[in-house]
């Protein structure tokens, strides 16, 4: 799976209400480029949007909050060739 398809499964996690999903997602910098991406070209709300759209503050903290390796660096973004 694509670090891209990685990230956006982050906005599965916050809709279906996983936090454990989105802190697992949060600490993976191998596979997982930003929890912050936007669901598509159509829709542009990212997991954090949905998160404080349903008011759930829990799911919103995790998204912004360090995780516990923050000076690693996650995977680069995809790219097209």
């Amino acid at each position: 799976m694509s670090t891209l398809v990685q990230s956006k499964l982050a906005i599965r996690e916050v809709l279906k209400g996983n936090l454990k999903g989105i802190k697992e997602l949060r600490d993976d910098r191998e596979k997982v480029h930003s929890l912050l991406v936007e669901r598509s070209v159509a829709e542009d709300m990212s997991a954090l949007d949905y998160a404080l759209k349903a008011n759930d503050i829990k799911a919103a903290r995790l998204l912004v909050a360090p995780d516990e390796e923050g000076d690693k660096p996650r995977v680069e973004q995809p790219t097209c060739r």
